[in-house]
Formats: C-alpha cells, structure tokens, sequence
C-alpha cells in the first residue's frame, strides 16, 4: 500500500473521522479512497528534509516540493478553490500555461456563476477616481527572476508610461520591509508629488482606474471590480491581463485603457474548469485527477480524467 505523508500548517489538526469539511480532510478522503495510507504530519523545514528520504509521495502547502513525489497544494486564491502542483510557482502551474478561449465557456452559467461571487467578494460600487492602484509585495529594491522589473522601477514605468493619473501604492500587511527599502520607497514618492503611500488599502481597489503590481492576487480580486491589471511578473491569472512580460510594456498600458474583456467567462474558467473545488460533490474525482496528471499511483481503478 502507497504511503501519503500530508503535512499539516501550523494550527492545523486533522480527525478524518470527523468528516470536518476542509481541504486536508476532502485530501485524506480522497487518497485513502484511492488506496493509500494517509499520514498526517506538521509542516516544518525538519519534515522537508525527511520528505526527500522518504520513499512515500507527500504533500505540502505554499512551499516548493522537495522531490518529484510531492506535490504543492495553494488556495486559487479564494475559498473553495484549490491548486494541487508539482511546483509553489505560480507562473509555471498548469492554469498559466493553459490557454484560455472565451468561445469554449458557456457565458450563461458564467454570468451566473460570476455575479454570485461578486455579490460575497465585490459589494462595493466600482468606480474610477482618476488614480492608478499598485499594491506592492515584497523585495522593493530587487529584480527577481520571474519578474520584468523589480517593485520600484516598476513604479518609475508607471509614472512614464501614464504622466497625468495620480499613483497610490500600498505595502502588503505581511511583508516586513527593511529600513532601506522604506527609506527608497519614500525617496520616490518624494521626488514624484503623484506618488502617494497609502496608509491602508481600504477602498483603494474598488476606487481606481486600473491596477499595477508585479503578480498580487489583489490584480485577480480586481477582475470581480471590472478593473484592468497590468502585471510586471509571470501569474497564473495573466491571460486576460495586461502582461507587461508577455505583450511588452507599451501594449501593455495602451490596454489598461481599455475595458476589461471576457471576465464573467474567464473567472468561471479559472475556478470552476482549471481549479479543485472543495465544494463540489465530485471533489474526490478533481484530487485524484490531479494527482493523475502528476503521474502518482492510483491502486484501485478510477474513473478520472486529468485536469
């Protein structure tokens, strides 16, 4: 019998035989169903490293998998939506190197599917207040290999690429940022009056004419406002976006100005096509479907169709 070693986040505790209704227990089900021997163990930089002797399959969540027998479990960026990978980098899951066609989504169960979530996540009235939103990430000062250009120049693009809309950047709440690069941030915005350090992201979103950020997800949470990304990084959410990497930078600010296309339709394809759903019945089918197209061993037939 195949072993599966599913490491748990601090704070998390795992009874399969509760039934409690979360991403690990649906796991647990799913593999034990397919014929596995599930264990349960914390995640630490120690369980890694015991990972790669391991001879059983594993999986962790939001880090890299250590070996090819493990995998990567992340959240697509909302709850019931999950992402199983053989890689923590989402430029490279399967979503952002599969191509997305409106014409193969049925636009009336997107429409319905889409208004549904914007009436939990979206409530607010989206405007546009004449000011470009950039919630920045971590490492200000760096150029990081997935990326165009790091944070800061990214911010100078900005600045040149749109020379009369105000810019308004956020910091992310769980970055912790060095004197440094605090200290070349304000520089900045001193010497760019239209730049501005917004002390909270609150109503920024909604507010804005158009997003620009390397690949946060607040880009994807824009698409339930209607609001253009630019993205700087490689993403798993890049296809309908203004991809700086992909289509260069001029094209890339000449589509901010323009209407945000297809997004009912690209929104069900990302959750309900190219995402595990943890709330459907059929989520067993969606794991080990995935685990399938990861090549793991399935011991007791299944009637799958990899994702």
């Amino acid at each position: 019998m195949p072993k599966l070693h599913l490491y748990l986040p601090a704070g998390y505790a795992l009874d399969v035989g509760s039934g409690a209704p979360t991403i690990y227990s649906r796991l647990a089900v799913a593999f034990t169903q397919a014929g596995y021997s599930v264990i349960t163990r914390a995640d630490s930089d120690a369980a890694r490293h015991t990972a790669i002797l391991d001879p059983g399959h594993a999986i962790f969540t939001m880090v890299e998998p250590p070996n090819k027998r493990a995998l990567c479990l992340r959240r697509a960026y909302q709850y019931p939506f999950w992402r199983l990978e053989n890689t923590n980098e989402r430029w490279r899951f399967d979503v952002a190197l599969a191509r997305f066609d409106p014409r193969d989504i049925d636009p009336v169960p997107a429409r319905t599917f889409a208004s549904s979530w914007r009436r939990k996540l979206a409530r607010a009235t989206a405007t546009q207040e004449g000011f470009i939103y950039l919630p920045l990430q971590g490492r200000l000062t760096e150029q990081r290999s997935f990326q165009f250009q790091s944070p800061l120049a990214m911010i100078e693009t900005a600045l040149a690429q749109d020379p009369h809309r105000k810019l308004i950047a956020s910091l992310h709440p769980k970055e912790i940022y060095s004197i440094a690069e605090h200290q070349a941030l304000h520089r900045l915005a001193s010497r760019h009056p239209r730049l501005t350090i917004a002390e909270t992201s609150a109503g920024l979103l909604e507010a804005c004419d158009y997003v620009v950020t390397q690949n946060s997800s607040v880009a994807f949470t824009g698409y339930l406002f209607g609001k253009q990304p630019v993205l700087f990084a490689g993403a798993d959410f890049h296809h309908i976006a203004a991809s700086v990497p992909r289509i260069g930078i001029d094209n890339a600010f000449r589509q901010a100005q323009e209407p945000l296309r297809d997004v009912d339709r690209y929104l069900y394809w990302f959750w309900q096509n190219q995402s595990i759903n943890a709330g459907r019945d059929d989520v067993t089918d969606q794991i080990l479907a995935r685990a399938a197209r990861h090549g793991w061993p399935l011991p007791k037939p299944q009637q799958i169709t990899p994702r």
